[in-house]
């Protein structure tokens, strides 16, 4: 349920009950009054109607009586009246067929709307005060009650639904500033005002996304410096390492027959430590150019940029005897470049990272789901254990020793950069000597689409 309506329900329900101790007070006092004036009209009548018997009585003229009480009969309070004398038989009444009749003993405790006043001692005047008219205006009183109590809930509920609604939309602002800061636009603020406490609440998210932007773009500012310095760096060094690689070549060339043996494994490893330092440099260049390089989308289609990849890693693919099965892969809208580096090393890392005697047999897969495709590079290879699933997308870091399997330690962080650059995912399981499988997501449109058949490479 909205919060809206649970603030609504909740001052609905304490409404009810304060209405509901209103209604049954109200109630009680309009029963109440309406008792109390039937008492007062008891009371008028019989002390009026007394009066006039006694009168009557008086000068023994009851003819007089029989036409009062006629009158008095049309009272709605009034249902029966009656002159008894001391013989019990009826002198005045308002029914003609009782006049001179002999009326029966009236028990006032059996029937306690029976009134009666003596007149002297030769009469006793009797009035029956009607039940039904009574009961008609106390319903009367309790409908006016409940109408009353039903529009009061209803104003109430009323009110604390527009109360209620007041509060969300309050926090709806705030929760719209708070979710656009945390997607990235950090100049984000709530636009509340006032005294309250969500707009204080509001005053505190501004106040800490305004330090938040701060150090955000403090820190920016410094990723930017060191991965410039670490791009002008592996750009610079590369000149002083090819003199190093050429000069030790010159040397080897000119001096090998008069090297020793010491001489030459010392040459050696100077050369094998520049060209790893080579390597190592431009896949800092490389890792610097995802973040520099503008991205620029076009369809792309994956099939012939497997083709190319392929053709690169020709010399490996025959050296480690490999079998490749790609399925048929659709075309996306992507960066060429960028895909291109992101799946060429996903292949390398395939073909490199292969158990001793078993060749890598590497399948490629596309599967289609709502809105996005799957594309899983699958190997039989050496794989890893899942604990360091987190590990292995980040710079420098090697499971494996270098004189086992070369590399620089951040293709795969490489891959992640250019993940997050093109807003795509990637994902990764893995079982020791049996093979790891890295699957990459990628958004598409409705409109896109991928070709159903499927061929093997």
């Amino acid at each position: 349920m909205l919060l809206k309506y649970r603030i609504a329900l909740i001052i609905f329900l304490l409404q009810s009950l304060i209405m509901a101790v209103i209604f049954w007070n109200t109630t009680r006092l309009l029963q109440e009054n309406h008792e109390i004036q039937f008492g007062v009209n008891t009371r008028v009548v019989l002390q009026l109607f007394s009066k006039l018997t006694t009168q009557a009585d008086f000068y023994e003229e009851y003819s007089e009586l029989q036409g009062y009480a006629e009158e008095l009969s049309q009272n709605p309070y009034i249902e029966e009246i009656l002159v008894v004398d001391n013989r019990g038989l009826v002198q005045v009444s308002n029914n003609f067929l009782l006049i001179g009749t002999k009326r029966l003993s009236i028990n006032p405790h059996a029937d306690p709307l029976w009134r009666k006043q003596a007149i002297h001692s030769k009469a006793t005047l009797w009035i029956h005060f009607s039940d039904e008219t009574f009961q008609k205006y106390t319903d009367q009183a309790w409908k006016e009650t409940l109408w009353i109590a039903i529009i009061g809930l209803l104003i109430i509920a009323l009110v604390g639904l527009l109360i209620g609604n007041w509060l969300i939309q309050r926090l709806a602002h705030l929760n719209t500033s708070a979710k656009l800061f945390a997607q990235g636009h950090y100049k984000s603020r709530s636009p509340l005002s006032g005294k309250d406490e969500i707009t204080s609440l509001s005053q505190s998210f501004n106040h800490m996304a305004k330090i938040t932007e701060k150090n955000i773009n403090a820190l920016r500012s410094s990723n930017e410096e060191l991965e410039h310095f670490a791009y002008i760096a592996s750009h610079d060094l590369q000149t002083p390492l090819r003199s190093i690689r050429l000069f030790s070549d010159m040397l080897e060339e000119d001096l090998g027959d008069q090297l020793n043996d010491s001489e030459k494994d010392y040459l050696h490893r100077i050369q094998q430590a520049a060209q790893r330092m080579s390597q190592l440099l431009q896949a800092l260049l490389d890792y610097s150019r995802i973040q520099h390089t503008e991205t620029v989308l076009k369809e792309v289609n994956l099939n012939q940029q497997m083709e190319n990849i392929k053709h690169d890693l020709t010399a490996t693919i025959l050296e480690t005897q490999a079998t490749l099965e790609i399925d048929e892969l659709p075309t996306v809208k992507t960066d060429e470049y960028k895909s291109h580096q992101l799946f060429l090393n996903l292949l390398s890392n395939a073909l490199k990272y292969h158990r001793e005697n078993h060749p890598p047999h590497i399948q490629i897969s596309t599967t289609v789901q709502t809105h996005q495709y799957l594309i899983t590079v699958s190997d039989n290879g050496i794989g890893f254990d899942m604990t360091y699933k987190n590990k292995i997308f980040k710079p420098f870091k090697r499971l494996h020793d270098q004189k086992h399997y070369t590399g620089t330690g951040i293709g795969l962080a490489t891959c992640q950069r250019i993940i997050e650059a093109l807003g795509w995912n990637i994902s990764v399981t893995s079982t020791p000597n049996k093979g790891s499988q890295f699957t990459v997501v990628i958004p598409y449109q409705p409109e896109d689409t991928v070709e159903d058949e499927t061929s093997t490479r």
